[in-house]
């Protein structure tokens, strides 16, 4: 029996998702990784395996501390419809502390129980799932939480000076496409930022009907998307010192900044609005798995992997270094309705899929070169277990130490640490 407390809302109908994942990165001088030291990751109890799941968060702090949250066993309960003890697990944030061995025991980090929602990139700001409260990692105690009632705010990602960035959750009466009847709720969201002394802040949207932050710099810059009523199509959006500004959009295309770091650097995903279904898909923001992600720098763009109807980018982070990790998928993209908006600030897309003949694998993209990661760590000395591929990279530090999940030839998975040498 667990006594799991996943957060609620942000989800409507069905949603395809690899998870929330939060890179940490600290300033640092720029390093080619010449090798790697592989470390598993243990969990708190061999009876619940690590893994990537739509609501797991996870992050690695400069000095390669890892953060996640992991269930630990609290005794047994009687269980009165088995007449029988039961074991009980329970969430908490967790800590796995810097080390090259070749397993590392986690710790619990919070004393109370919970679940990891974001942390800053020195791990010292924690955003805590079940209450939306900040924890002061320092202090070891919570200095203030997120609004729960209306307007209700989520937490999407934290800074280091405790900024958290939110996204207000609304709903609204929209009519359907003309070849169908009838209206639905549909919920909308809105960005807004957080601090404990001040409060709830929201962005301007413009002229837009709804607006959406996927992630938070230093410098408080909010990298995301606004959505026009007339057009029912995302826009990439930034908020510098809180104003809107709208990035260039290509002719029938949708977009959104996914990613931001402390040099500006913004990761962009654009998608033709044809990869969508007709009808009220439009109308929902269709997001599908179809398009392609770019690395915006001082005016020049690159994409990280070029248009390919057999592979595409579903999850991606950005380091301070503009070295970005995550997860590309193989396969006939399948797209399906997306009923709600993604909570992801990493824009892991919900309502796409890939055919039966489709697989995910982790990657890394560097000085304009896209990699497998198992093939580029394996290159650099790293012995993965025989059979065994690296299918998540979900987070990133500036030295380049990666957590990634590793599926082993028996179809079970471990999270594992890539810790950087250079």
């Amino acid at each position: 029996m667990r006594g799991v407390t996943n957060r609620s809302g942000g989800w409507t109908g069905l949603a395809w998702s690899l998870g929330l994942t939060v890179g940490l990165a600290c300033a640092a001088p720029v390093q080619a990784q010449s090798s790697y030291a592989l470390s598993t990751l243990k969990p708190a109890t061999t009876a619940v395996p690590l893994s990537v799941s739509p609501l797991s968060t996870w992050a690695i702090d400069a000095n390669d501390h890892v953060l996640g949250t992991a269930e630990h066993f609290m005794g047994y309960a009687w269980l009165f419809t088995a007449l029988a003890y039961r074991p009980v697990y329970t969430p908490f944030v967790t800590r796995w502390p810097a080390s090259t061995s070749a397993s590392v025991s986690p710790s619990k980090w919070v004393s109370a129980a919970n679940q990891l929602s974001a942390a800053s990139p020195n791990g010292q700001q924690l955003m805590l799932v079940n209450d939306e409260t900040l924890y002061d990692v320092a202090s070891k105690k919570v200095v203030g939480a997120l609004p729960t009632l209306a307007p209700r705010a989520l937490s999407v990602a934290v800074n280091n000076s405790g900024q958290v960035l939110a996204r207000i959750e609304a709903s609204r009466t929209v009519s359907l496409a003309p070849a169908s009847t009838g209206e639905f709720s549909w919920l909308i969201t809105h960005a807004a930022t957080w601090r404990a002394a001040t409060g709830l802040t929201r962005l301007p949207e413009g002229a837009a009907a709804s607006s959406q932050g996927y992630a938070i710099n230093a410098s408080g810059t909010v990298a995301g998307a606004v959505t026009d009523d007339a057009t029912r199509v995302q826009q990439a959006a930034l908020w510098v010192n809180g104003a809107l500004q709208r990035m260039a959009q290509v002719p029938q295309t949708a977009s959104a900044a996914i990613q931001i770091n402390d040099k500006g650097q913004v990761l962009v995903r654009r998608e033709p609005v044809a990869s969508c279904p007709t009808g009220p898909t439009v109308l929902l923001n269709c997001h599908v798995n179809a398009g392609t992600v770019y690395l915006h720098d001082n005016g020049v763009e690159s994409a990280l992997l070029p248009a390919d109807a057999r592979r595409w980018i579903a999850s991606a982070r950005l380091n301070n270094q503009g070295v970005v990790v995550g997860r590309y998928q193989t396969g006939t993209v399948l797209p399906t309705q997306q009923l709600g908006p993604t909570r992801d600030e990493t824009y892991t897309v919900p309502g796409a899929s890939s055919d039966a003949g489709g697989d995910g694998r982790a990657f890394i993209w560097q000085r304009g070169v896209f990699s497998d990661l198992t093939d580029w760590v394996k290159a650099r000395g790293v012995s993965l277990p025989a059979g065994a591929v690296l299918t998540h990279a979900v987070a990133l530090n500036d030295k380049g130490s990666i957590v990634a999940q590793m599926r082993l030839s028996t179809g079970a998975v471990q999270m594992v640490r890539l810790t950087a040498r250079p």
